[in-house]
């Protein structure tokens, strides 16, 4: 009867290792982290784009100003190139609710693109002709927007010196928010590198104990009966 436990006991300690192999071989061990690369964004790959700059005063028509050049990638390839109209018509005195606008025309990408923006005119007068023109872009690179303004929040009262106008360009590109990084985590140990993996003892010694332990009792031949 004893040799047929101990049988028995060596059979389910058999089993119940061969079913901890298994499962440590079916489990993925952790790959190391990686991170995916930073997709760029379309707006950075955008070619050199051109547009027509019109301007006028209040109930006046539109006329040619010059052209707006746009680079995304290239900073030295965003300028304003001047044209036939400058500012001589513009140096004269004018009233506080007098305006000057400015209207930006061109194709970018296929989509035709018409922006228009504003300014008192005795307050582009007072700066002198100086002007700031931030172009603000899509995801595509598609200008949406233009801020038009001038460093002046005064009227001038005696009208201007005909000067060239002094613009300053500059592209607002789309700032990406923040993106979730999906990726299995590693523990590192305190230099650094990864923690090794356990070995088979130390994952299951809990099963290996109590069958050495009923192995180890059950020794001896079972007292015949008188």
């Amino acid at each position: 009867m004893a040799i047929f436990w101990r049988v028995l006991l060596v059979v389910v300690a058999a089993t119940v290792a061969l079913v901890a192999i298994l499962a440590s071989a079916a489990s993925p061990s952790s790959p190391p982290a990686s991170s995916s690369p930073a997709g760029s964004s379309d707006a950075e790959r955008q070619d050199k784009a051109s547009f027509e700059v019109w301007h006028s005063t209040s109930g006046s028509p539109m006329t040619p100003r010059g052209t707006l050049h746009i680079a995304p990638s290239r900073k030295s390839g965003t300028k304003y190139e001047a044209g036939a109209g400058g500012t001589a018509e513009l140096a004269r005195v004018a009233s506080p609710a007098e305006v000057y606008q400015v209207r930006f025309t061109g194709i970018v990408h296929g989509v035709e693109v018409a922006l228009n923006s504003s300014v008192p005119l005795c307050q582009l007068q007072s700066a002198r002709f100086r002007e700031y023109v931030t172009v603000h872009l899509d995801e595509t690179g598609v200008p949406y927007h233009i801020d038009y303004v001038v460093p002046s929040s005064s009227c001038s009262t005696k009208g201007a010196k005909s000067v060239p106008f002094k613009t300053n360009v500059f592209v607002q590109k789309p700032i990406d928010g923040i993106r979730p990084r999906l990726e299995i985590i590693n523990r590192e140990t305190k230099d650094g590198k990864p923690q090794p993996q356990p070995s088979f003892i130390q994952k299951y010694w809990y099963y290996i104990i109590p069958i050495a332990v009923l192995l180890l009792a059950g020794g001896g031949e079972a007292p015949e009966k008188k």
